[in-house]
């Protein structure tokens, strides 16, 4: 999404590694969905990604999302 200048990204929640996070290791995305940042340090918007909700939740229930999304397809 484009806003003015300030251009906003969000990976595809897919095991696509061009498009989504298919080259993330089960770590990377839990990190992701308790602080919104991925592997290269961007952060992404709340709106797109709803990581907010999720800081707090527990750590096995991350990781169960985790081994999840890396098997849908990309």
């Amino acid at each position: 999404i484009r806003r003015g200048n300030d251009s906003r990204v969000s990976p595809g929640i897919t095991s696509s590694r061009v498009y989504g996070i298919g080259d993330w290791d089960e770590d990377a995305i839990v990190t992701y969905l308790q602080t919104g940042a991925g592997p290269d340090g961007r952060s992404s918007d709340p709106n797109f990604c709803p990581w907010p909700f999720y800081t707090n939740a527990p750590v096995e229930d991350l990781e169960a999302i985790a081994a999840y999304l890396r098997t849908v397809p990309g």
